[in-house]
């Protein structure tokens, strides 16, 4: 879901008065995170044949 710029901020605020280190201020940043954390094997390109 994406949010209205009023949300990111007061998202990021919040997280820097808490002293987070990484604040992640919508679904878009969380799924990409996560992708990161799985398995790297779907990232990794196969050379295609030149034709």
């Amino acid at each position: 879901m994406l949010k209205v710029p009023v949300e990111i901020v007061r998202t990021a605020l919040d997280g820097v008065e808490a002293g987070k280190v990484e604040i992640l201020a919508g679904g878009f940043g969380a799924a990409a995170k996560a992708s990161l954390a799985g398995d790297p094997r779907p990232f990794v390109l196969e050379p295609s044949a030149a034709g």
